[in-house]
């Protein structure tokens, strides 16, 4: 800046710029960076979620369920962490879906979709989290009213093969015809017969009610409450289930049938889930 004066001929002059007006020029210059950075650096959560693996959508025996895996991270300060919630919702205006944590899961999982290879669960609820730290979680989220429904079809639909199969079974070991050590053998026999049932396709209907993934898109939102309230937020993400997505899950209801009706996985095979890609979204403070 003292080469631009004697650029202009003012050399000889009295200097116009002195050391402390050379100060509040370079602050002034500084500033408007300097505050941008600070700003960058506040506005950092003390608390952040990154997924790692494709979520696993579906519908196990325990309920309509998302198990997501990711690491939180903390900054500043140790946290408590006292609660972690899903919500979902489908885009329509559809009723929103609440699942709480319900399984910490201990595994290694292949990746197929970007991120690290695997995750082992390491968080569980309430958890004391240490400053500056990293932690892996690996947990299935469970809608538990979905829980409880599913619960009471299974009990009515377990009595009604019960009553179906048992007098079957011991008329025939009375009559000779039927090994008492071949009873669960004679039973898978039986089973195809009474999914023709009434009762068989009232339970699935019933079960098809609480399948609340259908095609569509939905926006995904997670709850993470601390005991310091200001450390309390909110992550949100988006993903989509493909109508080939949802007629997948969609056949969880027979196989859930079987299940409640204790005919083994050997059997009937696995539950089905569907990995959408998830899109991150937003984090906010959450009060309420």
């Amino acid at each position: 800046m003292l080469a631009y004066v004697e650029l202009l001929g003012m050399g000889d002059s009295p200097p116009l710029i002195t050391w402390g007006t050379f100060a509040i020029a370079v602050i002034g210059v500084v500033q408007p960076y300097a505050f941008a950075a600070w700003r960058r650096w506040s506005s950092k959560r003390d608390i952040t979620v990154y997924h790692s693996l494709l979520p696993d959508v579906g519908f196990t025996g325990v309920g309509l369920c998302c198990g997501l895996s990711g690491t939180i991270a903390t900054r500043n300060a140790a946290s408590l962490i006292t609660s972690i919630q899903l919500r979902a919702q489908r885009a329509g205006g559809e009723p929103e879906c609440v699942l709480d944590a319900y399984l910490n899961r201990k595994r290694s999982i292949s990746n197929e979709g970007g991120g690290k290879d695997s995750v082992e669960g390491e968080i569980w609820v309430p958890f004391k989290a240490d400053a500056d730290a990293a932690y892996p979680y690996d947990i299935m989220f469970v809608d538990t009213g979905t829980k409880t429904r599913l619960d009471l079809t299974g009990a009515d639909l377990r009595a009604a093969w019960q009553a179906y199969a048992i007098p079957i079974l011991q008329r025939e070991i009375a009559a000779g015809t039927l090994a008492p050590d071949r009873q669960r053998d004679r039973a898978l026999q039986l089973f195809p017969a009474f999914q023709q049932q009434t009762i068989y396709a009232d339970t699935a209907q019933r079960i098809r009610n609480d399948i609340a993934w259908r095609a569509g898109d939905y926006r995904l939102l997670m709850d993470v409450r601390c005991a310091e309230e200001r450390r309390t937020f909110r992550q949100e993400w988006t993903f989509a289930l493909s109508p080939a997505d949802a007629a997948m899950l969609g056949k969880n209801v027979e196989i859930l049938q079987a299940y409640m009706c204790e005919i083994p996985p050997a059997i009937v095979g696995n539950l089905l889930f569907a990995y959408p890609q998830l899109q991150r979204g937003p984090a906010s403070t959450l009060t309420a």
